[in-house]
Formats: structure tokens, sequence, C-alpha cells
């Protein structure tokens, strides 16, 4: 039976706009409705709540709830997000990039200010760079990638967002996606954020739309663009022109392949850089079924976050908040 306390605490949530899957997640899984007898365990319930929604704990006591991140935070390619929508998914996205850190290994290996510099490194025991050797990299030096698969809102996905905790990093995907060259780009363009050091002085950094359609292109974001480019392709700029007016997705994939022995860039960023220049997604999106490994038979965030449940260290942040992770990557 629901308790009093839960239904009230419920509907000031979900009055904020916070879906009910988020509330779910969040919610912990010693609460009872017998629980709401007890003066400390209803105190717990809602300095659990707001903790892991970045919420005010006070505000939960005397509502309505306040949300604690939205002026700590840098908003990328906002397309129609309202302040509001803003609000929720940074102060959500900051509890769950915190939690992460706290669970996640460090290292004395620090991220490469040269985008050039960490793709030599890859590039040293790999062909060209994958969606696999990027999150190798990055949990190595110590930034855990992760796909939430919870997000607060039920009109507004984020692409991506980065968070920042004292000097660690964490990186959050929003995004459905099958093509592994996909988020590979926008994982590497996370990391241009870092590496820029455009969170050196705030919690988060959000790219709400997608960055490889943005029209939305600030310094931060040009820089974070060049940085991934270079990280994935060893040019900052990379302008891949077709040498016939017409083509299709089978010609794109034959010439990706080709090029990427002489290269050393992924046959799938070769696809991307093209559709980026042109404009015509629809080929390039096209030779992604086609090229062989290009497309997961699923979301690429199950492998995402498969790797994440054998690096982050569940016993070193105890039950409840390991429960709380865990629910929110594997929903």
């Amino acid at each position: 039976m629901t308790s009093n306390l839960e239904r009230s605490l419920r509907r000031e949530l979900t009055n904020t706009g916070l879906t009910r899957a988020a509330i779910d997640a969040v919610w912990p899984e010693w609460w009872s409705s017998d629980a709401e007898s007890s003066t400390s365990a209803s105190a717990e319930l809602r300095y659990t709540v707001a903790r892991r929604l970045g919420i005010s704990p006070r505000s939960l006591f005397d509502g309505p709830p306040v949300f604690m991140w939205r002026d700590e935070a840098k908003f990328k390619n906002l397309g129609g997000t309202t302040p509001n929508e803003q609000l929720v998914l940074t102060s959500f996205g900051v509890a769950v990039g915190r939690a992460l850190i706290s669970a996640a290994p460090d290292s004395a290996v620090a991220l490469p200010g040269s985008a050039i510099g960490l793709r030599e490194a890859i590039l040293a025991s790999a062909q060209y760079i994958q969606l696999s050797d990027l999150l190798a990299a990055c949990w190595g030096i110590g930034i855990p990638v992760v796909k939430t698969n919870v997000l607060p809102l039920r009109r507004k996905r984020m692409h991506a967002m980065s968070i920042r905790l004292g000097d660690r990093y964490a990186i959050l995907i929003g995004l459905n996606s099958r093509f592994p060259a996909q988020v590979a780009f926008i994982i590497a363009h996370e990391l241009g954020h870092i590496a820029a050091g455009h969170i050196t002085d705030t919690a988060a950094i959000l790219d709400i739309d997608n960055p490889l359609e943005s029209t939305e292109r600030d310094d931060e974001e040009l820089q974070a663009d060049g940085y991934a480019l270079a990280l994935l392709t060893g040019h900052d700029t990379v302008d891949v022109v077709a040498d016939v007016d017409t083509y299709n997705a089978t010609q794109v994939a034959n010439a990706a392949m080709v090029a990427a022995e002489s290269t050393r860039i992924d046959p799938g960023t070769i696809a991307l850089c093209l559709a980026y220049s042109s404009g015509r997604w629809r080929e390039s999106i096209g030779a992604l079924k086609i090229i062989p490994g290009q497309q997961s038979p699923e979301d690429v965030g199950i492998a995402i976050n498969s790797i994440a449940a054998r690096q982050l260290q569940w016993g070193s942040i105890g039950f409840d908040r390991a429960d709380y992770l865990r629910r929110i990557l594997s929903k």
C-alpha cells in the first residue's frame, strides 16, 4: 500500500515535469509504507530522493522541490528547451555524474590536451579509432562513460552531458543509436569540451541536440568539434567530398572501406564526415547499415553500460548508491 508521504512526494515531483520512470529509479528500495511511522525514515526518504535528483533537500520538507544546478551549467545546441527543462536535466545529470565519479577508478594518466596525442596513443594498438577503443581510453584515464537509460523529461532527451567533480569528469550519453561511429563522435566531442577546459569553472556542460547536426556553433562548440575530428581523423577540419554528383549508400560504404585502409580512419567516421560536408545524411546513414560492424543489433548503450558495469567499483560506494546507479543504467 502506498503511504500518504509517498503519494504526496511523488505528486510534487511529477508536477516539476519529472517522469514516473525517473522518480521510480531514484526511489530507495528500502522504503515501505510502514516506514512512514518513523520520523528518521521519512526524513531519510526525502534526503535520498533529493540527492539522487539534484534537488535541495530542504525543499522536499516544505515544498515545492527546488532543483540545484541550473546556474552552474553551460548549455549547447538548445533547440526548443525551456529554462525549466534545462533546470531538471542539469540537476538530474549532475547527480548521476557525481555518483558515477565516486564509483569510477581514478587514474594517474590525464586526458591529453592535444587530440593528436590521444589519437597516436590509441593507434599504437588499433588500425583506427572505433567506439570500443575510445571507451577503453576514457576509462583508462579515469573518465567514466555511460548511457543513461532513465531521463527525467517526457519530451526532451539530451544527446550528451559532461560533469565535473573537482578534477574528475564523467560523460553521460542520452542518445539512442545503433551506430557506434555516431556515438564515438559524441564522446569525442565531450572529451573536447573537457580537454579545452570548458567545464573547469562550472559543474556540467550539456549538448541538448545532436552536435553533428546543429547549426548553433559557438566558439566552444567549434573547438570541441575540432578536437573530436582531430582525435578520430587526425585533422581538426575535415571536408570529405564525393567525386561524383550522384551516389547511393552502397557506393558510400565501398568508398569508405577503401579509404579507411590508407587513412586509418574508421569507415563509419568517413561516412559521417561525408554527410556533414554534403548534408546528404540518408546515403551516409544507409552506408552505416552496410559497412560490417557499423550497425549494432541493439542500442549501442547496452555495450557501453556493459563495460561500465565491469569497470565501476561497486563495493566502494555502498549498497544504496550502487542500487541507484544500476537502476539508472539498466532501465
